[in-house]
């Protein structure tokens, strides 16, 4: 939690075989804690989908089973 008491992350679940996050290489029960230069809250989730619309460059810090992780994406 941030000093707000807001939970920080995004956990991800029941990703589906060929969508994006599977695509990204993004697990089941990975949290999203940052997109690019944001960090994300629970209230956040939206920024990380403006992201794939607005940039060409992402960079994904995840936490997987507690070990984080960076997973850089081009958008082509």
């Amino acid at each position: 939690p941030n000093d707000t008491g807001d939970k920080i992350g995004l956990k991800i679940f029941a990703i589906r075989a060929g969508s994006l996050f599977d695509k990204i290489s993004i697990k089941e029960n990975d949290i999203i804690v940052q997109v690019n230069s944001t960090v994300l809250e629970a209230a956040q989730g939206f920024a990380l989908y403006q992201a794939f619309l607005d940039e060409k460059e992402i960079t994904l810090r995840v936490l997987r089973g507690g070990e984080p992780r960076m997973i850089n994406i081009t958008i082509k």
